[in-house]
């Protein structure tokens, strides 16, 4: 990362994240970050029922299939304790048969692993870096690990809100961006971005 002067703060300079993606940081945060990328896809938002996003995950595993391995796509938590709607993702996941590496429950160890879908909370994720990263959003977060959680990918960004239950700020923020950057990848998604939107 490199910083460059503009004004009274210097401009973060990411080699990792993706124009939208440092757009929805900077504008979110208020940090100024930008990206050195060219280009890159939008930001994929979904929405569904709390106990409806082992599905949703398997929807996106099923399109990056066979181009992204499954051992750098990665599915973020605020938290994995008493996380009930997590729980049946994974049941969810796992009864399809998708391997499944749950940090902090899993060996630490490299080859446990290997071939297998990351699953994480947002503060153990600091430090690591994906190629397909799934943010399941809660309706109210902390600063600090959402953006350690936005900023973990480094080519596909997936959101995923609960109806109902969805942060109403991270959804302005995401209203308020250019539309090519933006996705709303269902129904209920595009709904949510365009009530947004609207002052």
């Amino acid at each position: 990362r490199t910083r460059r002067a503009c004004g009274p703060r210097a401009v973060q300079m990411s080699p990792r994240i993706t124009p939208p993606m440092a757009v929805l940081l900077a504008s979110h945060f208020e940090t100024p970050i930008t990206s050195s990328k060219a280009s890159g896809p939008p930001v994929a938002v979904h929405m569904c029922g709390e106990f409806k996003m082992g599905g949703v995950i398997e929807g996106i595993l099923t399109e990056h299939r066979g181009r992204v391995p499954l051992s750098r796509i990665s599915v973020l938590t605020a938290t994995k304790t008493f996380n009930v709607p997590l729980r049946a993702a994974l049941n969810h996941l796992s009864a399809r048969g998708v391997p499944l590496y749950v940090h902090g429950v899993d060996q630490a160890d490299a080859r446990v692993r290997e071939n297998k879908l990351r699953v994480s909370s947002w503060h153990s994720s600091k430090g690591t870096e994906c190629v397909v990263n799934i943010v399941l959003v809660p309706a109210k977060s902390n600063v600090n690990p959402l953006y350690v959680a936005l900023s973990r990918g480094n080519t596909h960004l997936h959101l995923i809100f609960a109806t109902g239950r969805a942060d109403a700020h991270l959804l302005s923020t995401l209203a308020g961006m250019p539309s090519a950057m933006v996705d709303g990848r269902d129904d209920a998604a595009r709904s949510a971005l365009s009530a947004a939107s609207v002052p």
